[in-house]
């Protein structure tokens, strides 16, 4: 159902209907290669353990719009199978733990570090190649950046640059 228009000369309006988004009979889950490495060293009898882990994954079709085709054509696209992103990193722990008396205690640290990139997104050709989210972190920001605030007139008169028009 969509909204209403109004039809004749009276002021009685009436339910419109539109056209919804095009299906899509082949789409399927996405799929994921994944590489897990690991290391457990328990040592100086278990009072100290280490556990590393290196991880690799592979994510594609994943379901996306695509981008590629123009609105245009007038009707919603469906998801379609077009996705793909990279994650990899590491993360880990190391552990000390003893006792004093009828004490016991622990002290952990734990650490990460993790990656991720767009390795292929359907979107259009953006009329600017740095606005393009392949080859970019998932949700990078793409806004402008600024560097301060003007804090007096002084500043503005050292930095404001009109826009003039040299042939006007």
């Amino acid at each position: 159902r969509g909204g209403y228009y109004y039809f004749g000369t009276n002021s009685n309006n009436s339910q419109g209907i539109y056209e919804g988004s095009l299906g899509n009979p082949d789409v399927t889950w996405e799929k994921a290669r994944k590489q897990d490495i690991g290391l457990d060293i328990n040592m100086l009898k278990d009072k100290v353990s280490i556990t590393l882990d290196y991880f690799n994954e592979f994510r594609y079709d994943q379901l996306f719009y695509p981008g590629s085709v123009s609105n245009i054509i007038g009707v919603g696209l469906a998801r379609q199978n077009l996705a793909s992103v990279r994650n990899h990193g590491f993360e880990g722990s190391i552990k000390y733990q003893n006792m004093v008396g009828k004490v016991s205690y622990d002290i952990t640290g734990v650490f990460s570090y993790a990656k991720n990139k767009i390795e292929f997104e359907d979107e259009p050709s953006p009329a600017y190649p740095w606005l393009a989210r392949t080859g970019h972190p998932i949700n990078q920001p793409f806004d402008y950046t600024w560097i301060d605030f003007y804090t007096s007139r002084d500043d503005i008169d050292k930095n404001a640059k009109p826009n003039i028009d040299p042939a006007s």
